[in-house]
């Protein structure tokens, strides 16, 4: 390896596993033919480095594969709001199968995403999605008025000088 070479990974790490790189999930065609972990990401600027919070982890080509189930996939989607959805994948050799399940337990008790949760909490699965919502209409407000009062200085800056324009051609008519 060249010293030039950054020996950084890339991908997005959760715990102690490197992921890959996050895409979206519009453009994910399959899940690899090993086995590992999926996690189902949105953006958040609330989180860093990458500002994409997980959502869902789930195991993908083991003994005990997850097809994401409805509720899940509506989780998703609602937490999402609008937003794109990202899915980056952590793969292991088939001989580490047996450390599939204990993995992703623990990354769901390490980072408790809201998706991942059992229907005994859907109270507090609600209190967290209503939170999330908050902090993305938010985020977003903060974003649009700050580029929205930008805008309508500079169009109440232009009305003004054309509405000078137009008092002084009343003045000079007239005088």
């Amino acid at each position: 390896m060249s010293r030039f070479h950054s020996r950084t990974p890339l991908g997005i790490r959760f715990a102690d596993y490197i992921f890959s790189e996050p895409v979206p999930l519009t453009q994910f065609s399959s899940i690899p033919r090993v086995i590992g972990i999926y996690v189902v990401l949105v953006p958040d600027p609330t989180w860093g480095p990458w500002h994409l919070q997980p959502l869902l982890f789930g195991e993908f080509g083991g003994p005990r594969q997850e097809p994401v189930n409805q509720e899940q996939q509506a989780c998703c989607l609602r937490a999402a709001a609008g937003r794109t959805l990202y899915i980056a994948v952590y793969t292991l050799p088939l001989q580490h199968a047996s450390e599939l399940s204990r993995m992703k337990h623990e990354l769901i008790e390490h980072y408790n995403p809201i998706c991942n949760q059992d229907a005994a909490g859907s109270a507090e699965i609600a209190q967290k999605l209503n939170t999330l919502e908050k902090k993305i209409l938010e985020y977003d407000t903060a974003q649009f008025t700050r580029k929205g009062i930008a805008r309508h200085r500079n169009q109440v800056f232009s009305r003004g000088l054309h509405g000078l324009r137009g008092w002084r051609r009343r003045f000079a008519e007239l005088a």
